[in-house]
């Protein structure tokens, strides 16, 4: 698992390009950083040119199901608070609407001499109506000092229990109120969402909400001018509205993560002298991809999103786009960037089912693959049962710490598809091989009546990081999986059919330009830097003959991003190019 990175949960943004790519506690999680293993003998490096797997016994796979997003929507609305639901507790007391007192007073009311505050500057506050209505919108000013207002305000619409749009953001509030736009219609739940500004909390006024009922009748005003000074809306059913309690992310309370571990006797490769790197970041130009549309992705507080780092990842299908965090999955309409659906993993899949998810959309079958860790013996895998994430899906899990990994657990899973199979790959920590990859016979997942076939493991590979499977367009003769050999030399693996009865090819050790690990990144408005992580490759393609693949590196002591075309046919790279700057940092 990855260190807090260059996308953070309060501006995370989700670009999509105009081409298809590729037991709680009462504080916010910490996600362990990746593991690594003991150092290897020089014989354990060695591996075989080809090799057949060990084919894993069915007794080791999970039940599996086919659910519906409302069983789990279902799941979701009974599932015990959880870090995320309040992760700052004001010696156990939860914000709440309320008129504040005549002292307390700072905004300048729309109408009247009264208004609502959120209460200790809670970020998310709902409010439940009993009946589907249609929202025009309300008044917004800063409350108490300057420096305390919140950095800008949205409205999120919900009906049963699911977003279905979001408002404009009201990004710059002050002393005079300012009108915020919603325009919803037949709904029964708003939260107001607001930025942080000290620690986290960020305070504002709210007059005259404006709504009427879906079906019909005379337009109704809140200004609260018939609540007395200092009166809390919480459990008092006013107006015949459900008042929530407030809930936000308060950066103290963040749980701080080390960096990972380095066993004694193990170190990077030295950095590659300035210039050699320079003249790569240079000599080559291209085109930037055509963006689409950006839109605000999941974020810390959203259902079971309580872990640091987000481990953020996702994936553009035909008409949605999914996206996984520790811990929650959340699918977007392509078109226009809302959020139809939003759930937390442990609900996803109905059991716990830990972090570190990945999501990928599949160009043969068309179908969405969700894969997570419960970081004791299992990996999770979710299968869509069509192009449509928000159907159903077919769900299992398979146990992985069996046979020589009996004692270990997976750590960093990553996760590839071809036109035959899924596959991962984890570190199997506590144990002393390294690394396995596991290939799973995909035709019977996307079959009439999915269910889990055949689960084939390779073990006792070399550590190297993170071994990452291509999602392949073509039919290639197999499965191309790279992962960083040393500081000069990419391996290519490839694993070849039948799913049945797989074997793993050593197919080359590419010669690349020498390098090392990217450096923390300086971040905008803070003094802590980011994590670049390190140099394992991230995510990795197949098109039209090359592995496409980048990872981190450093370029004259900042961050930046190298990235190769690899023919594995010769054994060699076709291009190589590194994407830095003189005074900006990139992670990949």
């Amino acid at each position: 698992m990855n260190r807090p990175r260059s996308l953070s949960w309060a501006s995370a943004l989700v670009a999509v390009a105009s081409l298809s790519a590729p037991a709680r506690s009462q504080t916010p999680r910490a996600v362990p950083p990746p593991q690594v293993p003991p150092v290897e003998s020089a014989e354990a490096q060695d591996a075989p040119h080809e090799r057949a797997g060990e084919r894993l016994d069915p007794s080791a796979f999970g039940p599996g199901v086919v659910e519906s997003w409302d069983i789990v929507l279902e799941r979701e609305a009974k599932r015990p608070p959880g870090p995320e639901k309040n992760p700052k507790g004001r010696n156990g007391t939860q914000g709440s609407w309320m008129v504040p007192s005549r002292g307390a007073t700072s905004a300048v009311p729309h109408s009247g001499v009264r208004y609502v505050m959120n209460q200790w500057g809670d970020t998310r506050m709902g409010i439940g109506f009993p009946e589907r209505v249609d929202v025009e919108g309300a008044w917004f000013a800063g409350q108490g000092g300057v420096g305390s207002w919140a950095r800008g305000v949205r409205a999120v619409a919900y009906r049963a229990n699911v977003e279905v749009a979001q408002s404009a953001l009201l990004d710059a509030l002050a002393v005079e109120p300012r009108f915020l736009t919603m325009n919803f219609t037949d709904v029964d739940r708003i939260e107001i969402v607001a930025g942080g500004a000290i620690n986290g909390a960020g305070w504002y006024g709210m007059d005259d909400l404006a709504y009427r009922s879906h079906a019909g009748g005379s337009p109704q005003v809140l200004d609260f001018e018939d609540q007395p000074f200092g009166a809390k809306l919480a459990k008092s059913n006013y107006r015949g509205l459900t008042w929530e309690a407030g809930t936000g992310v308060f950066t103290e309370d963040a749980g701080v993560v080390h960096p990972p571990q380095v066993p004694p006797g193990l170190t990077d490769e030295p950095l590659a002298p300035t210039s050699h790197e320079e003249s790569f970041a240079g000599t080559l130009t291209g085109t930037p991809p055509s963006l689409g549309i950006n839109f605000l992705g999941p974020r810390q507080g959203d259902a079971g999103a309580g872990y640091i780092p987000p481990d953020t990842c996702g994936s553009v299908g035909i008409n949605h786009f999914v996206a996984v965090v520790n811990a929650n999955v959340s699918v977007y309409l392509k078109s226009t960037g809302q959020r139809v659906l939003n759930s937390s993993i442990d609900s996803f899949f109905g059991q716990a089912a830990g972090a570190d998810p990945r999501c990928v959309f599949d160009p043969h079958s068309q179908r969405f693959i969700v894969l997570s860790s419960d970081f004791s013996t299992k990996v999770f895998l979710a299968v869509s049962t069509t192009s449509d994430p928000t159907g159903s899906w077919f769900k299992t899990s398979i146990t992985v710490s069996q046979g020589a990994d009996a004692s270990s657990w997976p750590d960093y899973p990553t996760l590839g598809v071809d036109q035959n199979g899924i596959y991962t790959s984890s570190y199997m920590v506590g144990g002393v091989f390294g690394m396995s990859i596991f290939a799973i016979d995909k035709a019977p997942l996307v079959a009439g009546s999915p269910s889990l076939g055949t689960v084939t493991a390779w073990r006792q590979l070399p550590w190297e990081g993170a071994i990452q499977p291509c999602v392949t367009f073509g039919t290639p003769t197999g499965e191309f999986l790279v992962s960083r050999q040393s500081a000069t030399r990419i391996r290519v693996r490839r694993i070849d059919g039948p799913m049945t009865a797989p074997t793993l090819v050593e197919v080359a050790s590419v010669p690349v330009p020498s390098h090392g690990s990217p450096p923390d990144v300086p971040a905008l408005g803070s003094t802590t830097a980011l994590d670049a992580l390190d140099y394992r490759p991230m995510n990795a393609i197949y098109r039209n003959g090359s592995v496409w693949t980048a990872h981190g590196v450093s370029v004259s002591g900042r961050a930046a991003i190298r990235w190769y075309q690899i023919n594995p046919g010769t054994g060699t790279t076709v291009q190589v190019g590194t994407i830095s700057d003189s005074s900006l940092g990139y992670c990949d």
